[in-house]
């Protein structure tokens, strides 16, 4: 008997520090006001006095009682955790993406979920998880055209607000987040041409992928800024870096070879250095090479890469930011028209660009 009522009174005490309704008989107030002073009530319905208020937070913070972020999605129909997309995420500046975003998403009270996916099916396995968790937005990086049409489509119905990060193509909804590539190929010809360097190669990847179509647009605007011109024959698509050594080889035993390399990429310059190497030219007394993004390896190559730095982790907080603001609308805007953010970069000059000798 007497373990019984031990265990009751035990059980009692338990259950008190769970539930605002608990909080509530305590002080003899309603749920509905114990709810608006910790749920930080959003529709502001219900007013609190300042004396019930402070009993209220006093007594919450005494039992160390926190709202249940569950129990809250399951009322709201939405959560405080923001999904982040990412079909490469252990790369660095998948990475430095996320470091942004969830740094971002901590000062505004959100939590960040990682999703990386593989393919084309578990994208869509994704998506599904991103519904059923109920998240309150969502980041992607790395997401092509067919697979933003689906999560848009997924999307939509649920007024679950979209943040796409890092070159996306433009779209009529959504929030995009881009570094400036104008801006970077510009920086990249003038850097070059200071240099006396007149005929410039580009090394990139496979057109199918929007952002070598944004920065190949980029390049050229900026080449003929400065009266050049970037032929055909000059532009090398490989579908990636490892596969660069054939048609670069190609390249530099040509008639008039060129004497400066732009590269869509860190990874891409680096392979483009070790085939010089190989080939038995001098960087950059023969041929200077630049590349984009300034990955942390960029430095420690032979030469020190010359590049531009991408504002990855700043991407990532800018992302999370629109998105905060674009949750706490009822009307989304962006399933209207497309809120972008264009952020600036930097070129760092290294070793391996130097004067033209030819």
């Amino acid at each position: 008997m007497i373990a019984r009522v031990i265990i009751q009174l035990f059980m009692r005490k338990s259950v008190s520090i769970q539930t605002m309704t608990d909080i509530a008989v305590r002080l003899g107030v309603s749920r509905a006001a114990v709810s608006a002073v910790l749920a930080n009530n959003p529709r502001g319905t219900i007013r609190v006095s300042p004396a019930t208020r402070a009993r209220i937070q006093a007594l919450a913070g005494k039992l160390n009682f926190r709202p249940s972020a569950i129990a809250r999605s399951m009322v709201t129909g939405q959560s405080r955790v923001v999904g982040y997309l990412t079909v490469d995420g252990g790369r660095e500046h998948a990475a430095q993406v996320l470091a942004g975003a969830a740094a971002e998403a901590a000062r505004c009270d959100y939590y960040l979920k990682y999703m990386p996916y593989d393919d084309a099916a578990d994208f869509d396995r994704k998506i599904q998880a991103c519904l059923e968790y109920r998240l309150a937005g969502v980041i992607c990086r790395s997401v092509r055209e067919p697979l933003l049409a689906r999560l848009r489509a997924a999307c939509r119905p649920r007024n679950l607000p979209v943040a796409m990060v890092d070159d996306t193509l433009p779209h009529k909804w959504g929030i995009r987040v881009i570094p400036d590539n104008v801006q970077g190929m510009r920086l990249l010809v003038e850097h070059l041409v200071k240099l006396g360097h007149r005929r410039i190669a580009h090394l990139t990847l496979l057109p199918e992928r929007r952002f070598v179509r944004l920065r190949l647009q980029a390049l050229r605007a900026a080449l003929r800024a400065a009266g050049l011109r970037l032929p055909a024959d000059r532009i090398v698509h490989v579908a990636k870096a490892q596969e660069l050594a054939a048609p670069l080889t190609a390249l530099l035993q040509a008639p008039r070879r060129p004497t400066a390399l732009i590269c869509i990429e860190d990874y891409m310059a680096m392979a483009a250095i070790q085939v010089v190497h190989r080939l038995g030219y001098r960087i950059p007394g023969d041929i200077s090479i630049t590349g984009y993004a300034n990955l942390g390896a960029a430095a420690f190559a032979d030469p020190p890469l010359t590049t531009v730095a991408q504002p990855f982790v700043e991407m990532g907080r800018t992302a999370m930011r629109l998105l905060a603001e674009e949750i706490k609308r009822t009307d989304k805007i962006t399933y209207r028209r497309q809120v972008e953010a264009v952020l600036p970069v930097q070129l760092v000059a290294r070793e391996s660009t130097g004067a033209s000798l030819s």
